[in-house]
């Protein structure tokens, strides 16, 4: 049978190929190898272009060829080991010229950057996903507080302030200050994904959503003293939320199963962490052995250090010697505990018969 090279593959058939490929990894193993190959290479609509951690050959290689009318995703990082990277792209391209994007991803951007790509994301109509880590580096910080007197927190209310985010659908934010949250709540109302880790929120914060096409909602790291009342008005505003994921402290009443039978009856995933110390804690898990809880929905929760959770969701990946299984759980047998670790680390003496990680992809077993 006759080997069958690249290029007597269909342009279309490579497209997909590419599809599976960061852009600096078409270029560096395609690229000037005959002229079909770089036809197809220039011809290709979808490049994505992830500059985290990349090598200087690499970013260079990518800006050489790239078009940018070509292109549908971007990351940049100015983080410890790509620092100043975004300076420098912003020098060759202008961001405008990448008439066909869609996602944005920003990592501890340098805040002379940030504020540029701001400027000008108004002009990019087909963005739909942004993800800001707007955790700036310590000199960047310094200069900012340097020339214009404001803290930390408000870096990143003021430059959101500007973002085009009515049209956005979907946003992730790492590190956002309440006031951020409140202008998000006000100006992105079409979003359907909303991903955001919130710092310094009042203990007696109200947060109120009106997205009315949000489908999945994920709030990490509340430091927010919530109650069920909470929850239920801020998810009161959201028809088509389909999956929650929700860390924060609260009040003993966050564990109420049937409130939350009520609230969650149409979602599809539901995942949460509650600091909260319950004084049955029997008691409550029985009233989470439901048929809707373990049949219907298959959603099984423990209580361990002070801490109520779903599971596996929020349980370790990784185990060793002192592995344990949850203490008090509603799990109908272990397995989708076993199932989530993905590391294992065991002297061989210990290890028991019975223990079935099936999804390890690292193991080490010591003497």
């Amino acid at each position: 049978m006759k080997q069958r090279l690249l290029d007597e593959l269909p342009i279309e058939i490579l497209h997909i190929l590419f599809s599976y490929l960061l852009a600096h990894e078409i270029f560096y193993s395609f690229l000037n190898i005959n002229s079909y190959l770089d036809a197809a290479i220039v011809s290709y609509p979808n490049y994505q272009l992830n500059f985290q951690s990349i090598s200087k050959y690499y970013f260079d290689l990518v800006c050489q060829h790239i078009s940018p009318k070509r292109v549908i995703a971007i990351t940049l990082s100015d983080d410890n080991d790509t620092c100043g990277q975004s300076e420098i792209f912003l020098s060759r391209f202008q961001i405008d010229q990448f008439v066909k994007l869609r996602s944005l991803t920003l990592i501890r951007i340098e805040l002379k950057s940030l504020k540029y790509i701001n400027l000008h994301l108004h002009k990019l109509d087909q963005l739909v996903s942004l993800t800001c880590d707007l955790t700036l580096n310590d000199s960047s910080f310094a200069i900012f507080q340097l020339g214009h007197r404001m803290k930390f927190s408000l870096v990143s209310t003021d430059l959101l302030s500007g973002m085009p985010l009515s049209h956005l659908h979907h946003l992730t934010i790492v590190q956002c200050s309440f006031k951020t949250f409140i202008i998000i709540c006000n100006l992105a109302r079409q979003l359907k994904t909303l991903d955001i880790e919130l710092i310094g929120c009042p203990s007696n914060a109200v947060l109120q959503f009106e997205f009315v096409q949000l489908t999945r909602l994920i709030l990490r790291n509340l430091s927010w003293d919530a109650s069920m009342n909470d929850i239920e008005s801020a998810l009161l505003k959201l028809p088509r939320l389909r999956h929650l994921e929700i860390s924060t402290s609260g009040l003993v009443d966050l564990a109420d199963a049937y409130r939350w039978e009520m609230l969650s009856k149409d979602f599809v995933t539901l995942k949460f962490y509650f600091k909260i110390q319950l004084s049955s804690i029997e008691k409550t898990l029985a009233s989470f052995r439901t048929p809707f809880w373990l049949i219907e929905k298959q959603w099984f929760v423990a209580y361990e250090n002070m801490s109520f959770f779903t599971i596996p969701h929020f349980l370790q990946t990784h185990a060793n010697e002192y592995f344990q299984l949850p203490r008090h759980s509603t799990c109908l047998n272990n397995a989708i505990v076993y199932e989530h670790i993905t590391k294992s680390i065991f002297v061989d003496k210990i290890i028991k018969p019975d223990h079935r990680f099936t999804n390890v992809h690292t193991l080490e077993l010591r003497n």
